[in-house]
């Protein structure tokens, strides 16, 4: 959920249209700009994608609140997106996590190797 600051005052969807006050991160869809989408080149595209895959839910719904309107996109796993992730998030993890919680793992035992993220 995200609750754009830039709209705290306003009353409507529709007057965040019309007031260029939408939210950099989504793309407007439909005739009036009544339907949303989450940029694909946002980071909090690649943050949504990055729950998809590590939860391996099927679905999230992307809430943007403000006092006056809420939108709701629902956002499907891109197989595209995921092609790259597994190499990346393991360097990732050996990298960075690893340097952070070594020498203990999960379960606070002494970690032997790097091979158990």
């Amino acid at each position: 959920m995200k609750c754009p600051y830039s709209c705290r005052f306003l009353d409507n969807w529709a007057e965040a249209i019309e007031t260029g006050l939408v939210p950099r991160y989504l793309d407007l869809l439909g005739e009036n700009g009544d339907e949303i989408a989450l940029k694909k080149n946002h980071d909090y595209y690649f943050q949504v994608q990055g729950q998809l895959y590590t939860t391996s839910a099927k679905w999230c719904d992307f809430v943007v609140w403000a006092p006056g309107f809420i939108k709701i996109t629902r956002v499907y796993p891109d197989k595209e997106w995921v092609r790259g992730v597994p190499p990346l998030l393991s360097c990732f993890a050996k990298r960075c996590l690893l340097k952070r919680t070594a020498p203990y793992n999960r379960l606070g035992m002494l970690a032997r190797d790097s091979n158990f993220v």
